[in-house]
């Protein structure tokens, strides 16, 4: 699947934006992953995928703080 040319082609695609912010965080273009995983959630503020993807990033950065942020608020919601 080539991610970026979906995410161009229908800029409200949220499942796109995530794959081609994992794609540029493989690539260990961080900051751009990043500005793609918080596209998507302010698209579709609910989507977990968006976030642990977003958490997990900041966790290889060993930005921990932020990633924690990020993973226990899902994790409490998840008990719910």
């Amino acid at each position: 699947i080539n991610y970026r040319r979906a995410w161009q082609s229908n800029e409200t695609y949220a499942e796109a934006m995530v794959g081609y912010g994992n794609v540029l965080a493989i690539r260990k273009q961080t900051d751009s992953a990043l500005i793609m995983f918080d596209k998507a959630l302010t698209i579709n503020p609910d989507y977990r995928e968006a976030a642990y993807a977003k958490a997990a990033t900041y966790y290889n950065l060993e930005r921990y703080n932020e990633s924690i942020g990020i993973v226990v608020p899902l994790l409490d919601a998840h008990e719910d």
